[in-house]
């Protein structure tokens, strides 16, 4: 973990692009990448917004929102890293 970004610290929450913003502010890295979550609104539509790519942990759920879609989609998030760095790697 290379950093903790906790909104109630913050001031900001998902799917508000400040958090996203500040959390890559406190890794030291871009603000551009990837967002995995399991929360349509906060994590996949807030990814969105942030302009990251975004995969959604379905964990047994159906997809149910036509306003907003994963990127990908993942049952685990080891399936989740296995599909950033099938993309990173080419």
């Amino acid at each position: 973990v290379d950093a903790i970004c906790v909104s109630s610290l913050v001031g900001s929450r998902k799917p508000e692009l400040a958090i996203f913003a500040e959390a890559a502010r406190r890794c030291r890295v871009p603000f551009a990448g990837w967002m995995v979550g399991d929360a349509p609104i906060a994590d996949i539509q807030g990814g969105h917004l942030a302009g990251l790519t975004t995969i959604w942990l379905h964990r047994g759920r159906v997809w149910d929102r036509a306003d907003v879609k994963p990127d990908f989609v993942a049952q685990t998030v080891t399936e989740a890293a296995k599909t950033i760095l099938d993309h990173l790697i080419g």
